[in-house]
């Protein structure tokens, strides 16, 4: 339960099989194009951590992050989001100098900056992998087809798709920084 003018959440948690309920939770509130949120970032470390667990969490949270991408591809395509929720490389820096700007201290700096960096690094994976012509995703995909068709599809028709894919990929990479740029200023 939120109560809206004090940013407190009641929390229901499990601990040792038995639901606790814990009262008046405190969280930083922030507003964004208008509206308030409550950001609800934390986390709970009930166990000390070793190498199963914290690869098992860091295996579990690169597939979060997969989710995340996958979900905010499948939101661009179908209209939800348009061209200004898109950056590139000169949005990226600047999101992640306003990010780690605000931790003070600067272990916290250092883990803002490598989380950042670690979905920066996912999200072009995934990215990448996409069917579009030039990315590995498009060569994926011709191989699929002749897997099927069981013979190859000849060379220069499959060039000429890269290359057309290619200066699309550059076109779209040129108008994303150009928005970038604008952002900035």
């Amino acid at each position: 339960m939120v109560r809206d003018t004090d940013n407190k959440l009641d929390i229901t948690v499990k601990r040792n099989g038995e639901k606790i309920e814990l009262k008046d939770v405190e969280f930083k509130q922030f507003e964004f194009e208008g509206r308030k949120y409550i950001q609800q970032d934390f986390s709970i470390v009930g166990y000390e951590p070793n190498f199963f667990n914290v690869t098992s969490n860091a295996f579990l949270d690169s597939a979060s992050i997969v989710q995340m991408v996958r979900l905010s591809l499948v939101d661009l395509v179908t209209g939800k989001y348009g061209m200004k929720e898109v950056s590139g490389p000169v949005g990226t820096i600047s999101a992640i100098a306003e990010s780690t700007a605000e931790p003070e201290n600067f272990s916290d700096k250092i883990l803002t900056a490598l989380t950042f960096l670690s979905m920066i690094t996912i999200n072009v994976g995934v990215f990448n992998l996409l069917p579009v012509p030039a990315l590995d995703g498009g060569r994926l995909f011709f191989i699929f087809i002749e897997m099927i068709r069981r013979k190859p599809i000849p060379a220069k028709k499959e060039g000429l798709v890269h290359t057309v894919g290619l200066v699309l990929l550059l076109a779209f990479m040129l108008v994303v920084s150009i928005s970038d740029v604008i952002k900035l200023f």
